[in-house]
């Protein structure tokens, strides 16, 4: 699976981070069951995080995701402050 990369980096992320952050993973696949991707973020060392499931697609739409792989980053209030397709931990 081509997402494997961007858990791995967002569990790192995370791991890292103050604990003031909240990071959430969304899948976007209509099909997958909540347990599927508990699955997947566990095999990839990702299971301390948040997901949703967007099957409506109001996420992407909202957040004009057009990639898999994007990470979008939002102040407290909102915003956006970062965006990335298959980013890379520092």
């Amino acid at each position: 699976m081509t997402l494997e990369p961007g858990a791995r980096v967002l569990a790192k992320v995370q791991r890292s981070s103050p604990a003031a952050v909240n990071y959430v993973a969304v899948d976007i696949a209509s099909y997958e069951t909540a347990d599927e991707i508990r699955e997947f973020l566990a095999g990839n060392g990702a299971s301390s995080l948040a997901f949703a499931s967007d099957a409506d697609t109001r996420l992407i739409t909202a957040y004009r995701i057009n990639q898999v792989s994007t990470a979008v980053i939002l102040d407290a209030a909102g915003t956006e402050v970062f965006r990335a397709v298959e980013p890379g931990a520092a």
